[in-house]
């Protein structure tokens, strides 16, 4: 789960009710991604392939250097679903190094406005600013994903 940093009262009020502009996905659940933090989008293709035990998927060459990319669901403890043509590889900034984070389906860009789900340990939680059947996404902080794979495959 993304854990909001500010924890104090003041903070919590002054992010609620706030509006981004988001990346809306599903990795076996409703996520959202900040558009300023999306750097491309890549279309999954077969050799890409799907994650294994530690969520970390391969490495591709791309844009002249090497992307470690990760299945977004494994990271969350989820069980990844089937890839389609309908699955991507969404390219973001980690500490200054490009990740490739592998979705199941990308779903909208829509503006959401954020909201706190509980006062002690935060989930940074979206809602949709207009109905729909999937109104709840969970904001995913690229910065504090937890990614595992070995040092040699960052590096790359």
């Amino acid at each position: 789960k993304v854990v909001i940093k500010n924890t104090n009262a003041e903070d919590k009020a002054a992010n609620s009710g706030r509006q981004m502009q988001c990346l809306l996905l599903d990795a076996e659940k409703p996520c959202a991604i900040d558009l300023d933090q999306v750097v491309e989008i890549i279309p999954w293709r077969e050799d890409i392939g799907g994650p294994g035990s530690d969520g970390f998927v391969r490495s591709i060459s791309n844009r002249n250097e090497m992307l470690p990319i990760y299945c977004l669901a494994s990271i969350f403890g989820l069980q990844p679903g089937t890839f389609t043509k309908r699955s991507a590889v969404i390219v973001v900034r980690r500490n200054g190094k490009r990740v490739g984070l592998l979705i199941k389906e990308l779903i909208a860009v829509e503006m959401l406005a954020l909201y706190q789900q509980n006062s002690t340990v935060m989930t940074a939680m979206a809602r949709r600013l207009t109905r729909s059947t999937v109104n709840l996404f969970e904001m995913v902080d690229t910065e504090t994903l937890p990614l595992t794979a070995s040092s040699a495959a960052m590096s790359a």
